[in-house]
């Protein structure tokens, strides 16, 4: 049998029957990506692709699953959902399936390189831009098990250039000695849009300079790099940790809290009452 390729519009019954011819090579579903390419779909931001969908010679579908996965959950989040046109391979070899999509997926740096040509910061831009998307989805305290998609980072960045590159040079400049670059960026794109005091404690905080002992923002600094370079220290910075504990700091900034009143957790993963506060104060001055 000779290998074919045929373009076809796959509609979300399609997907389903081509799904019941998937039953030797079945695979781990990826749901996340699956709810990310349905968002993709749904929105027109979906990339056709020359990844074709393939069906060996016995006619088993050996890639293709999570992509129909897709087409049909496009259909849950849009009852007009039509499908997408993809290519279709039919007749390839039985072992074809041992070295189908075993590539290393592309970074969110990676898209933005494609997107806008290489920039040092596109690191920066892309990790804050995913901040952005969980903080906007409330799902900061699921960032490790949720997904977005490579044309939603873009979106976001295009909906929020300056501010996000004023993020990322932020986020280099603390990064030789605060670590975490990230983290700090995406803390200085919430804080600076809620005030001009939001500007001061963020810069304050990169800088370091100017600060008396009894300062929230020295007493988090001093605590901060004492747990960051303390080698012999067991218990790991947590990234939602490091964020919760600059809000806490902003707030006892604003507050003048006294500082032996200070305290600062950075191994404590957990989205606190605190954190979720930030979001009705960031959104009301949005």
């Amino acid at each position: 049998m000779s290998t074919t390729m045929t373009r076809e519009f796959i509609t979300p019954e399609i997907a389903q029957s081509y799904l019941d011819k998937n039953i030797v090579n079945n695979r781990k579903l990826n749901k996340w990506n699956i709810i990310k390419g349905a968002r993709d779909m749904t929105a027109g931001d979906w990339e056709e692709l020359g990844n074709a969908i393939q069906f060996d010679i016995n006619g088993n579908m050996n890639d293709g699953q999570n992509r129909m996965h897709m087409i049909k959950k496009a259909r849950d989040i849009d009852p007009n959902f039509k499908g997408i046109f993809s290519w279709v391979m039919r007749g390839v070899k039985l072992k074809a399936a041992l070295v189908t999509d075993t590539g290393k997926p592309r970074t969110g740096t990676n898209a933005f390189d494609i997107e806008f040509g290489r920039h040092p910061q596109n690191h920066y831009r892309s990790g804050i831009a995913r901040y952005i998307f969980h903080y906007h989805s409330f799902s900061l305290d699921h960032m490790e098990s949720s997904s977005i998609s490579t044309s939603e980072l873009i979106n976001i960045y295009k909906d929020d250039i300056d501010e996000i590159n004023a993020a990322g040079e932020y986020a280099k400049f603390v990064k030789a000695e605060l670590s975490y670059p990230t983290v700090f960026g995406f803390a200085y794109w919430m804080l600076t849009r809620m005030s001009d005091r939001g500007q001061e404690f963020m810069d304050k905080l990169g800088t370091g300079a100017n600060l008396e002992v009894g300062d929230p923002i020295f007493a988090f600094r001093r605590s901060y790099l004492s747990r960051r370079h303390n080698s012999t220290d067991p218990q790991r910075i947590y990234r939602l940790a490091l964020l919760d504990a600059i809000f806490r700091a902003y707030i006892d900034w604003m507050e003048e809290t006294p500082k032996h009143k200070t305290r600062y957790n950075f191994t404590r993963n957990r989205f606190s009452k605190l954190r979720k506060g930030f979001y009705g104060a960031a959104e009301h001055v949005s």
